[in-house]
């Protein structure tokens, strides 16, 4: 990837195990940024099909690995669009456009952040984690 700052706000230097039910939670207040402004391209194959390409497997000099793709569906086109704009900005995600819903805010977040695309800023304790109690608790 590259900077530490990059690593450590992102899925990469999150340690994030998608497996394992635990999963980072977006919120209103929490603030996100794309990694790099030239990172990832949105795509259009038709009006209503696009997807993003990214070469964030690459680090800032080319290593010759292909461009990676993902579908993204059309209603979160204008959510990426914002954050291509706030860059370099961080965002909030209650600054996204409203003809956005939540539950589309937070796919969207979800959807760049396991791709390695969004840096993510807020608390510790806004991170979702299922913590087992032991019975003498």
């Amino acid at each position: 990837m590259g900077r530490l700052e990059e690593k450590l706000l992102s899925a990469v230097g999150h340690n994030e195990d998608i497996l394992s039910g635990q999963d980072i939670e977006f919120r209103p207040s929490t603030k996100v940024k794309l990694i790099r402004r030239h990172g990832q391209r949105l795509l259009f194959e038709s009006e209503d099909s696009c997807y993003i390409a990214h070469r964030m497997a690459n680090s800032r000099l080319y290593e010759g690995l292909p461009e990676q793709t993902f579908e993204l569906p059309i209603q979160y086109v204008s959510g990426f669009n914002a954050l291509s704009d706030s860059y370099p900005e961080w965002m909030s995600l209650s600054e996204m456009p409203e003809e956005m819903n939540a539950v589309e805010v937070q796919a969207l977040c979800h959807l760049l952040y396991h791709h390695g695309l969004l840096m993510v800023q807020q608390l510790p304790d806004r991170i979702k984690r299922k913590v087992k109690r032991s019975k003498h608790e």
